[in-house]
């Protein structure tokens, strides 16, 4: 059996550039060590050092939970920074209008978090 192919042919660039997460950055600047992040979010202390090391290539949002949770981060900028390809120009959002995105409540019980996101 043959794979299905989307109607809509993909535009994505074969380099989406990188997303580099900041945990070490942020845990030396807080001044604590991995270990106390993995006994605070029950994580195994190898999958923190990964992270922190980059060298891990999935992240589940279990995972990324119980990292806000135990270091009291509730906007992901904190853990995360994008850097994009060379040349790149954003296909579905100009520059400038993801700040009415940015500036919505999505919190659950709120008119725009009812979907539950």
């Amino acid at each position: 059996m043959t794979p299905r192919r989307s109607r809509y042919p993909s535009k994505a660039p074969k380099d989406p550039g990188k997303v580099i997460f900041r945990l070490d950055q942020l845990l030396e600047q807080l001044d604590i060590r991995q270990i106390r992040v993995s006994e605070a979010s029950g994580l195994d202390k190898t999958t923190v050092s990964r992270i922190a090391r980059q060298s891990l290539k999935q992240l589940d949002f279990e995972t990324l939970a119980r990292l806000c949770y135990a270091l009291n981060i509730t906007d992901m900028n904190q853990l995360f920074q994008y850097f994009p390809p060379a040349g790149y120009e954003p296909p579905l959002i100009p520059h400038g209008d993801t700040d009415q995105f940015l500036n919505t409540d999505l919190t659950p019980g709120t008119d725009a978090g009812e979907s539950g996101l």
